[in-house]
Formats: C-alpha cells, sequence, structure tokens
C-alpha cells in the first residue's frame, strides 16, 4: 500500500466511515447466502464480486463463495476482487470468464497491492467501452455460464435425492 501514492490515505478515509450498507438486510440475512436482493443483479450488467478472502490464508489458494456465483445465476459479466487464480478455478470448473471482452490480466498478478490496481485498471476500462456493449458481446458466454450453474445443482440434486432414496 504505501508504493502507491495516496492509497494508504484513501483506505484510511474509507474505513474511518464503514459499515456501508446498501441493501437493508438484517446482519441474519446478509450472511444467508439463499438471500438474494434482485434488483442488485436485475438492474445492471457487470458485478464486482468483493470476494470472502483477497489473499486465502497466504497460502496462494482459491476460494469461491456464493459471492462469485449470484452474477454467474443472474446473467451478469463480473470481475472478481479475489485471490490471484480466482478466474482460472472458474474456468477449470467449465466457466466462462469473458476474456474477449474484459482484461482478466489482473488475475494472474500474484501481488496482492498490483492485483487490486489491475483489477482497477480493468473496471475502468470495461467502463470506457460501455457495460451494454461489452454484454451483448459475451451473451454467449453468460448464457453458458447459466446453463452450467444450473446443470451443477441439478446434478448435485439429483445425487442427494439418490442417496437418500439409498439410505431410506
Amino acid at each position: 500500500i504505501d508504493s502507491v501514492p495516496n492509497l494508504r490515505t484513501a483506505l484510511q478515509e474509507f474505513m474511518s466511515t464503514v459499515p456501508h450498507y446498501t441493501d437493508g438486510l438484517s446482519q441474519t440475512q446478509r450472511n444467508d447466502h439463499s438471500v438474494t436482493v434482485d434488483y442488485f443483479f436485475t438492474d445492471s450488467y457487470c458485478n464486482i464480486v468483493l470476494e470472502t478472502m483477497f489473499d486465502y490464508d497466504q497460502s496462494n489458494g482459491v476460494l469461491l463463495s456464493e459471492k462469485t456465483f449470484k452474477p454467474i445465476k443472474h446473467g451478469q459479466l463480473f470481475f472478481v476482487a479475489g485471490a490471484a487464480g480466482s478466474l482460472q478455478t472458474l474456468r477449470d470448473l467449465g466457466y466462462r470468464t469473458f476474456d474477449s471482452v474484459l482484461d482478466n490480466s489482473y488475475d494472474q498478478e500474484d501481488n496482492n497491492t498490483q492485483r487490486w490496481i489491475r483489477l482497477r485498471t480493468a473496471v475502468v476500462r470495461a467502463q470506457s467501452q460501455g457495460m451494454r456493449n461489452l454484454y451483448l458481446k459475451a451473451k454467449a458466454d453468460i448464457e453458458h455460464n447459466q446453463q452450467l450453474f444450473q446443470a451443477n445443482k441439478s446434478q448435485r440434486l439429483n445425487s442427494l435425492i439418490k442417496d437418500i432414496n439409498e439410505h431410506c
């Protein structure tokens, strides 16, 4: 943080004004992964996911939570502010990360501060190109992700039902 001019000051100023709430949910609801405030997803082309761990236990591990899967479910472009390799983990699961329309090179940056700066630059670049335009260009990938998300859910549910039937 010290290597970036004014970043420490900006962070301290921001932190002095938290917490910020935009959803009107109780703390219990906010921590319930099944609760979604739909208008955050239906009125937006892109989601900046602030994952639970930006540097998962300093081991270079990736932890994806429900936060990453909500924009997939709701059909949005997304950036993931998470551990290095978060987007690669999604790709390994079969999801498409919009590499043809978004600069996702930030995901490969191991240095946390530099990854954050590169992520910000990628978001600003995408905004300047027009999110609706990028969304339309990525529509096939968005639909692929939604179908994969739903298929995975159906597969897990069918497996659970099978296990229940075998044990009853």
